[in-house]
């Protein structure tokens, strides 16, 4: 069976306060799989990094976001 390329995944909500929660779960899961993740937190310490993007940002305060 041939292996599937990496991708690119943008993750929400992987450190609302701690390390912990299904955004960092779901993020730590990406990146050991081989693909290539960002994920955004709202914490002041970063989750801690297990071969992914950290960005800080609070996705629910609309003066904040990008879209």
């Amino acid at each position: 069976m041939a292996q599937a390329a990496a991708r690119s995944v943008f993750v929400t909500g992987g450190n609302s306060g701690g390390n912990r929660g299904i955004g960092l779960a779901t993020a730590r899961h990406f990146a050991a799989a081989g693909d290539r993740v960002a994920v955004t937190y709202r914490g002041d310490e970063p989750p801690e990094s297990q071969g992914f993007l950290a960005v800080r940002r609070d996705v629910t305060d609309s003066q904040l976001r990008w879209w």
